[in-house]
């Protein structure tokens, strides 16, 4: 009871803080066009966009403080992750490794990507929703890493069906096709962070007997 009353109050300070960095964007919006000038925040530039980026996965960051000192593992804010949705899909049978032992083959043939990320977040659990803007903001100004890290998550295949059937919303999607690699939309990640637990349950789903990225299983 504890857990699902900490799970909720943490959701909704989440969707405050995206509330109050919308309104921010928008109110920067009006004082662009109001035309005297004067921002509260500039948005004309990604620094500053990466800086609203930044705050939000601080918030979050603060958050995970007590996981990351009390267990050995880094990404569980508070509590162990979800079990994974797709239990509701189509059994399949499981095909080699575990989708999360492929996704760790795939980063350690990457070596253009930041070793330091690769330790740190080639892991599904840096995917959910708690995780994805701590990983995305300490891991974007890295070259490759992200985009590289992030097709040995997806595979680059197209999830959109597993996303549907798990209720993604429409908005969302964009992180489902992943075809063409990963999205560069940072404001999106915001507004999706309630799906980022299905998108990764879909690409876990695909790896039980699919293989990875660079064909291993």
């Amino acid at each position: 009871m504890f857990s699902e009353c900490f799970s909720d109050l943490q959701n909704m300070f989440i969707k405050i803080l995206i509330l109050i960095v919308s309104g921010m964007f928008c109110l920067n919006i009006l004082f662009l066009f109001s035309g005297n000038g004067y921002f509260l925040l500039h948005i004309n530039t990604k620094m500053n966009i990466k800086r609203y980026f930044t705050a939000i996965s601080l918030f979050l960051f603060v958050l995970n403080i007590k996981q990351m000192f009390g267990q050995h593992q880094l990404f569980p804010l508070f509590l162990q992750p979800p079990e994974p949705q797709f239990q509701s899909l189509p059994q399949k049978q499981p095909n080699g490794h575990s989708p999360n032992e492929k996704l760790k083959m795939c980063c350690a043939t990457l070596n253009e990507a930041d070793a330091d990320c690769k330790n740190r977040f080639c892991d599904f659990s840096a995917l959910s929703s708690n995780n994805v803007l701590f990983f995305l903001s300490t891991c974007n100004g890295r070259g490759p890493t992200v985009g590289q890290m992030w097709d040995c998550a997806s595979t680059r295949a197209d999830h959109s069906g597993c996303c549907s059937a798990l209720g993604v919303q429409s908005g969302c999607m964009t992180y489902c096709e992943t075809t063409n690699g990963v999205p560069t939309d940072y404001f999106r990640y915001l507004f999706c962070l309630h799906d980022f637990n299905k998108i990764r349950d879909c690409f876990m789903y695909h790896l039980i007997d699919q293989p990875n990225l660079k064909g291993e299983l």
